[in-house]
């Protein structure tokens, strides 16, 4: 599970950059990895127990966080991917300010230079991921993939690119 992401992560945690075409241009593109949660400290909070089980793997044994494909120099591209502990700190604030009352949302991560974020859509029995905004209604939020594996599969073919606006 996840041989791409971590192929990525060995490219990219020591000079935290790598050259990528994106959007048929060159770029450089800064990566960050956090450690992955300890195996002796591993306690998902409650709130969390809905979470799927391949992003728990991701932070386990990936990293507990991390930034790809950031272009700094404009801040337009990146991904910002939660920690256990940010997934936590966030929840309210999406709550408050994008997610609709009904319905079961789990923000996990952020686009820089978007006003969108990341989200595991829990209402229905096979998760998906969506991308969630504040100018569409939630039946009108893009399918970014079934699954956070694929997600990151998909991410990686893609340069960075947002592969589910095409």
């Amino acid at each position: 599970m996840f041989d791409q992401i971590k192929e990525l992560k060995n490219k990219t945690i020591i000079c935290e950059k790598l050259n990528v075409c994106m959007y048929n241009k060159d770029y450089v593109l800064e990566f960050h990895w956090n450690l992955p949660i300890s195996q002796e400290t591993i306690n998902f909070p409650k709130i969390l127990e809905v979470m799927p089980s391949d992003y728990k793997y991701f932070l386990t044994y990936v990293a507990n966080g991390a930034t790809l494909y950031h272009e700094v120099d404009f801040g337009q591209w990146g991904y910002w991917l939660y920690s256990i502990e940010e997934i936590i700190i966030k929840q309210e604030f999406w709550k408050k300010y994008l997610l609709p009352e009904e319905g079961i949302y789990l923000p996990f991560g952020e686009m820089y230079g978007e006003n969108s974020v990341l989200a595991f859509d829990l209402n229905s029995p096979k998760v998906r991921i969506v991308e969630a905004t504040s100018y569409d209604k939630p039946e009108d939020w893009y399918q970014v993939a079934k699954s956070f594996e694929e997600m990151t599969r998909l991410l990686i073919q893609n340069n960075g690119e947002k592969f589910w606006e095409e």
